[in-house]
């Protein structure tokens, strides 16, 4: 979340509204917040920066997979937003240090992708000795998690466990930040992700 956002969420009635600042400094009632993205569409409709955090495997850790193309899907969608990715190093285990640029849009906003997608890695991966620098450190408007080929090998509650690891240590660390949670596809030729269809 960018500083002095102080972006909240309480109840009206019976919807959840979000609520925070417009861009003049003044409290105001955004709309419903629908889902996980929600506050991420909010935000570069209004012209404004955000920050994405990825959390994932193989499936997200380098070009051509889905984070790289996500930005590009944004500024499609809002043409005056410009993207940019910055991966992480397992060589470094630091965030690279330059940011590669995905799309380029007409005005001032910019969204910033941190994608912790690392090949082989389960969900408990960044949570150990990492969990500072690829997670705490990082600054949020929504945090996407793609998990699910790498833990076709343990039981089912073995693997919500993993999955709920993550989660709550996450939120922890950014306890207003919408989560969004993919389990990924289920491979076609074996059951090896029977577990996570199960989840």
């Amino acid at each position: 979340m960018a500083a002095g956002d102080n972006i909240k969420e309480w109840p009206v009635g019976e919807v959840q509204y979000l609520v925070g600042h417009d861009v003049d400094g003044k409290r105001t009632r955004m709309g419903a917040s629908s889902n996980a993205f929600s506050r991420l569409k909010q935000r570069v409709s209004l012209g404004k920066s955000a920050s994405i955090l990825v959390i994932g495997d193989s499936t997200g850790n380098a070009s051509p997979e889905w984070p790289f193309l996500f930005g590009p899907e944004i500024t499609e969608l809002y043409p005056t937003i410009s993207t940019r990715i910055r991966t992480w190093n397992t060589g470094t285990t630091a965030y690279d240090t330059t940011w590669t640029t995905l799309s380029t849009g007409s005005g001032s906003g910019l969204v910033s992708i941190h994608n912790f997608s690392v090949s082989g890695a389960q969900t408990f991966y960044g949570l150990g000795s990492l969990f500072a620098a690829a997670i705490m450190r990082t600054d949020p408007d929504l945090i996407i998690v793609n998990h699910g080929h790498n833990h076709n090998s343990t039981t089912l509650a073995t693997t919500r466990g993993a999955f709920f690891a993550l989660l709550e240590s996450v939120l922890l660390y950014h306890p207003t930040v919408p989560v969004a949670w993919f389990r990924q596809n289920p491979k076609q030729d074996n059951e090896t992700m029977t577990v996570i269809v199960g989840l």
